[in-house]
């Protein structure tokens, strides 16, 4: 460890824990991942509240489309962010060595993962028919997320 010193600031420089070496690194890596896979469809929820609130979809039902066929287009278009989202946050916290990443689990819960986010991206749309703003949406529907997801995880666990 160096020491930099100033007039009255003492800084020294340590290298930081490594996640192997502590349980609680793990345990807080895989809270960041979860949190970070569940609030992946807030975006595509909020920009759905601000469609109808623009009347973007009795706009496209006038123009022929259904609103099946806007439903499908929302999904399928915001979908893929997601996924490109999500793969990027596995290589990270694999890249990390997190030991419940490297363990026999692993592919498994990456591929629930990835099954998990139509599922979210489909309730994140349903739960935005709540709202008549989107920011009311952007404020209150993290937390209806995170709740949906405690209440998977605790009928899974």
């Amino acid at each position: 460890a160096r020491a930099l010193t100033g007039s009255a600031l003492m800084a020294v420089l340590r290298p930081l824990p490594s996640l192997e070496a502590s349980p609680t690194g793990n345990i807080v890596l895989l809270m960041v991942l979860a949190l970070s896979i569940i609030l992946q469809p807030l975006p595509l929820a909020v920009q759905a509240v601000r469609d109808r609130e623009r009347g973007l979809p009795a706009r496209l039902y006038a123009a022929g489309a259904s609103p099946g066929q806007h439903c499908a287009a929302v999904v399928l278009g915001g979908l893929p962010a997601c996924y490109v989202a999500t793969i990027f946050l596995i290589a990270i916290a694999w890249a990390l060595k997190g030991d419940p990443l490297l363990g026999p689990l692993a592919l498994p819960a990456a591929a629930c993962s990835l099954v998990y986010l139509p599922l979210a991206v489909a309730f994140a749309l349903v739960l935005s028919f709540l709202f008549d703003r989107p920011e009311t949406c952007q404020a209150w529907l993290p937390t209806l997320l995170q709740l949906g997801s405690l209440v998977a995880f605790a009928t899974v666990a």
